[in-house]
């Protein structure tokens, strides 16, 4: 198993459940979530995660499980179970793989990874320095330049590379005064 160097906790806030009609349980419970990874800053957020099961015989059987993250338009769904043939056997169990499902989608990293916070672990989450890939275009694999910060002043600043195109633009326009662009 892979472990890999990133933060993440989770602090159970509250949870509510009832049965329908048809015995399918529905457990709804909301989760304050703070991670980050490498030496990122600390990211917090909602997640709410919303089960649907039966109770059959000695093992929960899932009809449907989703993962929602609080955003500023409301509930906003993140990914959703639809494994017909996993059973667990305890809700608790099926909660716990949800939220694995959740800490997997949100950090970038395997469902069933380590964690570690301390700097000699082994892989970060997100590997900005290569692309690697089998594309017959690339022979090997594709730096990503270190760019250097510009400094921006105002609203109306140019970048060095949008000014030179901005110049090569207006340089390759025509001397036509006509009026053809007038009804833009």
């Amino acid at each position: 198993m892979t472990t890999y160097k990133a933060k993440y906790e989770t602090r159970k806030l509250y949870a509510q459940k009832y049965i329908t009609e048809d015995e399918v349980a529905v457990s709804s419970t909301t989760y304050a979530v703070m991670w980050s990874l490498s030496d990122s800053d600390t990211v917090t957020s909602r997640l709410r995660i919303t089960l649907l099961f039966k109770q059959e015989n000695t093992v929960i059987s899932p009809v449907q499980g989703l993962v929602e993250q609080w955003k500023g338009e409301g509930w906003t769904p993140m990914d959703e179970f639809a494994d017909a043939e996993l059973v667990f056997d305890t809700q608790e169990d099926f909660e716990e793989h949800m939220c694995r499902i959740a800490r997997s989608f949100i950090l970038g990293i395997p469902l069933n990874s380590d964690l570690s916070d301390s700097d000699d672990t082994p892989e970060d989450p997100v590997n900005t320095r290569t692309f690697d890939t089998k594309d017959k275009r690339f022979s090997k694999s594709t730096k990503i330049a270190n760019i250097s910060p510009v400094k921006l002043t105002g609203k109306n600043d140019i970048l060095p590379e949008q000014e030179e195109a901005k110049n090569t633009n207006e340089n390759q326009k025509s001397d036509d005064d006509s009026d053809d662009d007038e009804w833009l």
